[in-house]
């Protein structure tokens, strides 16, 4: 999708996956998303990540 210039729909479909499948997320897999989504333009999608979903270090999945 992003080669075909549908990156912000990319990002979107991800954070959907994350959030509709509940996957967990580190901190350091936040920030490594949040960085290629704003290389890519579409880092306010990131934010729509549920907060639930993150985990610390310690409580790693």
């Amino acid at each position: 999708m992003v080669e075909s210039d549908e990156s912000e729909m990319a990002v979107d479909y991800l954070v959907n996956t994350v959030n509709a499948c509940r996957l967990t997320l580190r901190q350091d897999e936040y920030d490594r998303l949040m960085w290629a989504a704003d290389q890519l333009g579409s880092a306010d999608d990131v934010t729509d990540i549920d907060t639930q979903l993150l985990v610390a270090a310690s409580d790693e999945v």
